[in-house]
Protein backbone atom coordinates (compact mmCIF):
# COMPACT_ATOMS: atom_id res chain seq x y z
CA UNK A 1 0.00 0.00 0.00
CA UNK A 2 1.13 3.51 -0.30
CA UNK A 3 3.22 4.95 2.53
CA UNK A 4 2.94 1.76 4.18
CA UNK A 5 6.43 -0.35 5.42
CA UNK A 6 7.18 -3.85 6.42
CA UNK A 7 7.80 -4.48 9.92
CA UNK A 8 9.28 -7.79 12.01
CA UNK A 9 8.30 -7.95 15.51
CA UNK A 10 10.60 -11.08 17.24
CA UNK A 11 8.10 -11.43 20.61
CA UNK A 12 8.94 -13.37 23.94
CA UNK A 13 5.80 -14.01 26.01
CA UNK A 14 6.39 -15.36 29.50
CA UNK A 15 2.71 -15.88 29.54
CA UNK A 16 0.68 -16.08 26.65
CA UNK A 17 -2.67 -14.49 27.84
CA UNK A 18 -6.23 -15.97 26.95
CA UNK A 19 -7.56 -13.65 24.82
CA UNK A 20 -4.63 -13.87 21.85
CA UNK A 21 -1.31 -12.47 21.75
CA UNK A 22 -0.39 -9.14 19.56
CA UNK A 23 0.58 -8.42 16.14
CA UNK A 24 0.94 -5.18 14.40
CA UNK A 25 -2.58 -4.34 12.17
CA UNK A 26 -2.04 -5.74 8.14
CA UNK A 27 -0.09 -8.71 9.77
CA UNK A 28 1.03 -11.06 6.88
CA UNK A 29 2.18 -13.75 8.25
CA UNK A 30 3.55 -15.37 11.63
CA UNK A 31 6.25 -17.80 12.20
CA UNK A 32 6.36 -19.32 15.54
CA UNK A 33 9.90 -19.60 16.90
CA UNK A 34 11.70 -21.99 19.47
CA UNK A 35 10.35 -25.96 19.92
CA UNK A 36 6.84 -24.89 20.20
CA UNK A 37 5.02 -28.33 21.10
CA UNK A 38 1.71 -28.70 21.36
CA UNK A 39 0.97 -24.95 20.15
CA UNK A 40 -1.62 -23.65 16.84
CA UNK A 41 -1.73 -20.15 15.69
CA UNK A 42 -4.94 -18.94 13.58
CA UNK A 43 -6.48 -15.88 13.07
CA UNK A 44 -9.90 -15.03 15.11
CA UNK A 45 -12.56 -15.15 13.45
CA UNK A 46 -13.16 -11.21 13.92
CA UNK A 47 -10.33 -9.91 11.95
CA UNK A 48 -9.18 -7.55 13.90
CA UNK A 49 -5.52 -8.89 13.50
CA UNK A 50 -4.89 -10.71 17.13
CA UNK A 51 -3.67 -13.99 16.93
CA UNK A 52 -5.26 -17.10 18.67
CA UNK A 53 -3.13 -19.48 20.43
CA UNK A 54 -3.97 -22.96 21.17
CA UNK A 55 -1.43 -25.14 23.40
CA UNK A 56 -0.58 -27.38 25.85
CA UNK A 57 1.56 -27.11 28.94
CA UNK A 58 3.97 -23.81 28.85
CA UNK A 59 2.18 -20.70 27.86
CA UNK A 60 5.78 -19.10 27.26
CA UNK A 61 5.78 -18.34 23.29
CA UNK A 62 7.73 -17.01 21.08
CA UNK A 63 6.98 -16.01 17.26
CA UNK A 64 8.11 -13.53 14.52
CA UNK A 65 5.00 -11.46 12.80
CA UNK A 66 5.29 -9.93 9.63
CA UNK A 67 3.21 -6.63 9.21
CA UNK A 68 2.47 -4.16 6.81
CA UNK A 69 2.66 -0.51 8.65
CA UNK A 70 0.77 2.40 7.00
CA UNK A 71 2.62 5.85 7.65
CA UNK A 72 0.73 8.63 6.68
CA UNK A 73 2.83 11.65 6.30
CA UNK A 74 2.44 14.80 8.36
CA UNK A 75 0.26 17.03 6.31
CA UNK A 76 -2.61 14.02 5.96
CA UNK A 77 -2.03 13.63 10.15
CA UNK A 78 -2.74 17.64 9.70
CA UNK A 79 -6.19 17.52 8.11
CA UNK A 80 -7.61 14.96 10.64
CA UNK A 81 -10.78 16.53 12.23
CA UNK A 82 -11.00 17.76 16.13
CA UNK A 83 -13.98 15.97 16.26
CA UNK A 84 -14.22 12.40 18.54
CA UNK A 85 -18.24 12.13 17.86
CA UNK A 86 -17.32 8.45 16.56
CA UNK A 87 -15.97 7.47 20.06
CA UNK A 88 -18.55 6.01 22.55
CA UNK A 89 -19.12 8.74 25.09
CA UNK A 90 -17.44 6.12 27.96
CA UNK A 91 -14.21 5.48 25.98
CA UNK A 92 -13.60 9.27 25.29
CA UNK A 93 -14.01 10.06 28.58
CA UNK A 94 -11.83 7.02 29.62
CA UNK A 95 -9.48 7.85 27.41
CA UNK A 96 -9.71 12.01 27.99
CA UNK A 97 -9.48 11.15 32.04
CA UNK A 98 -6.60 13.07 33.94
CA UNK A 99 -6.06 14.17 37.12
CA UNK A 100 -3.01 16.91 36.12
CA UNK A 101 -2.77 20.03 38.56
CA UNK A 102 -4.01 23.33 36.93
CA UNK A 103 -0.52 24.27 36.35
CA UNK A 104 0.30 21.31 34.02
CA UNK A 105 -3.01 21.87 32.47
CA UNK A 106 -1.69 25.09 31.59
CA UNK A 107 1.49 24.36 30.60
CA UNK A 108 -0.15 21.83 28.23
CA UNK A 109 -2.24 24.84 26.94
CA UNK A 110 0.73 27.32 26.44
CA UNK A 111 2.78 24.89 24.77
CA UNK A 112 0.09 24.15 22.48
CA UNK A 113 -1.81 27.00 21.66
CA UNK A 114 0.15 28.03 18.22
CA UNK A 115 -1.32 25.02 16.77
CA UNK A 116 -4.15 24.17 15.57
CA UNK A 117 -4.56 20.61 14.48
CA UNK A 118 -3.83 17.51 16.87
CA UNK A 119 -1.12 16.55 15.13
CA UNK A 120 0.71 19.35 15.56
CA UNK A 121 -0.36 19.77 19.25
CA UNK A 122 0.98 16.47 20.21
CA UNK A 123 4.38 16.90 18.45
CA UNK A 124 4.56 20.09 20.50
CA UNK A 125 3.84 18.47 23.50
CA UNK A 126 6.13 15.70 22.76
CA UNK A 127 9.21 17.87 21.53
CA UNK A 128 8.57 19.90 24.57
CA UNK A 129 9.06 16.25 27.00
CA UNK A 130 12.55 16.04 24.36
CA UNK A 131 13.64 18.92 24.81
CA UNK A 132 17.24 19.87 26.85
CA UNK A 133 14.62 20.81 29.82
CA UNK A 134 14.23 16.96 30.46
CA UNK A 135 16.38 14.40 30.41
CA UNK A 136 16.40 10.66 30.86
CA UNK A 137 18.03 8.37 33.23
CA UNK A 138 16.81 5.31 35.05
CA UNK A 139 18.18 6.72 38.26
CA UNK A 140 14.86 8.17 39.03
CA UNK A 141 14.15 10.68 42.23
CA UNK A 142 11.08 9.27 44.53
CA UNK A 143 8.04 10.78 43.47
CA UNK A 144 5.07 11.79 44.99
CA UNK A 145 2.50 9.57 46.12
CA UNK A 146 0.06 12.26 45.12
CA UNK A 147 0.50 14.10 41.32
CA UNK A 148 3.79 12.08 40.79
CA UNK A 149 3.49 13.03 36.52
CA UNK A 150 3.15 16.83 37.51
CA UNK A 151 6.23 16.71 39.70
CA UNK A 152 8.17 14.96 36.73
CA UNK A 153 6.96 17.40 34.40
CA UNK A 154 7.43 20.64 36.72
CA UNK A 155 10.23 19.87 38.90
CA UNK A 156 12.25 16.82 38.75
CA UNK A 157 12.65 16.83 34.74
CA UNK A 158 14.31 13.27 34.13
CA UNK A 159 13.17 9.92 34.25
CA UNK A 160 13.08 6.55 32.04
CA UNK A 161 10.36 5.68 29.40
CA UNK A 162 7.30 5.07 31.50
CA UNK A 163 7.15 8.50 32.94
CA UNK A 164 7.77 10.53 30.05
CA UNK A 165 5.34 8.45 28.20
CA UNK A 166 3.03 8.62 31.12
CA UNK A 167 3.68 13.06 30.85
CA UNK A 168 2.27 13.04 26.97
CA UNK A 169 -0.45 10.85 27.27
CA UNK A 170 -1.97 13.02 30.41
CA UNK A 171 -0.97 16.32 29.00
CA UNK A 172 -2.45 15.50 25.61
CA UNK A 173 -5.74 14.24 27.56
CA UNK A 174 -5.58 18.00 29.37
CA UNK A 175 -6.76 19.29 25.97
CA UNK A 176 -9.43 16.67 25.10
CA UNK A 177 -7.49 14.62 22.35
CA UNK A 178 -8.06 10.64 24.00
CA UNK A 179 -4.72 9.43 24.56
CA UNK A 180 -3.38 6.17 26.38
CA UNK A 181 0.01 4.22 27.22
CA UNK A 182 0.87 0.75 26.16
CA UNK A 183 3.06 -0.67 28.06
CA UNK A 184 4.50 -4.15 29.29
CA UNK A 185 6.94 -4.99 26.23
CA UNK A 186 10.14 -6.18 27.16
CA UNK A 187 13.16 -5.38 25.27
CA UNK A 188 15.55 -7.41 23.37
CA UNK A 189 18.97 -7.91 23.34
Amino acid sequence: RENARSVRQTVYMDDVPDQGVPVLDLAQGVKVLGEPVNVQVFWDGYGDFTLQLQTSGSRRFQYEAYSEIRSPDPEQLRHSPFDFQFMEARDYSLLTYQELLPTTRQLAREITAPYDSIYDKVAALEAYLGSEVFSYSLQVPALPAQNGIDAFINEIRRGHCELFASALALMTRSLGIPARVVSGYRGGQ
